[in-house]
């Protein structure tokens, strides 16, 4: 990490769900031909964590509440 953060030179980008403020290289961020800057908004770390998924009777009873 630290070569990143001192040796590396180039743009920073703030994540758009963390917020942390990250060296735009591909270690940290995906590459993206559709943005503007051609990186995604949100950092690697935060697209690789796996977010629990509902069971179809949660799901029920939520909307019936």
């Amino acid at each position: 990490m630290w070569y990143y953060t001192t040796q590396e030179k180039g743009k920073w980008k703030k994540c758009g769900r963390c917020g942390k403020v990250k060296l735009a290289h591909n270690r940290f961020f995906s590459r993206n031909n559709s943005s503007k800057d051609g990186w995604y908004s949100i950092c690697k770390e935060c697209r690789n964590t796996k977010i629990p998924k509902f069971s179809m009777d949660e799901m029920s009873q939520e909307k019936t509440c």
